[in-house]
């Protein structure tokens, strides 16, 4: 199994980023004013947090918008689950309904086009997933 480029890069990206965040803490710390500063002090640590602030609201913006992007997936998954337990549902009652109508040719083919209608539906959307129509129980 050989590993690409970017995999082998991981764990020194991961380190950089942890040491990254370490500094900023240690930096975010020696920032607190004291009773003690001076303007020009309370000036400097205020100057220092800037970029601190810049840097955590850009990582909190980024966290917030990939669990917005999770849910909004969760969301679309549980959607296209009903709504294949719903043709299932449809399918079956067209295929009861059709065989129910031996004696009535119009009623028996009415129902046998809405059934391969559901059907169609079905394949459809497990097309957009990849999946066959039996794929997804």
């Amino acid at each position: 199994m050989s590993l690409s480029v970017s995999n082998r890069k991981r764990p020194a990206r991961r380190a950089c980023a942890v040491a990254v965040i370490a500094a900023l803490c240690a930096t975010g710390c020696a920032l607190v004013w004291k009773p003690t500063d001076t303007a020009g002090q309370k000036a400097a640590k205020l100057t220092g947090r800037v970029p601190l602030a810049i840097v955590t609201l850009g990582l909190s913006e980024v966290v917030i918008g990939r669990e917005t992007e999770r849910e909004a997936q969760w969301k679309a998954q549980g959607q296209q689950e009903n709504r294949r337990k719903e043709l299932r549902e449809e399918m079956l009652k067209w295929q009861n309904a059709a065989l129910s109508a031996k004696g009535d040719p119009e009623q028996r083919e009415l129902a046998k086009y809405f059934y391969e209608s559901a059907r169609d539906q079905l394949v459809k959307l497990d097309a957009q997933e990849g999946g066959g129509v039996g794929a997804r129980r």
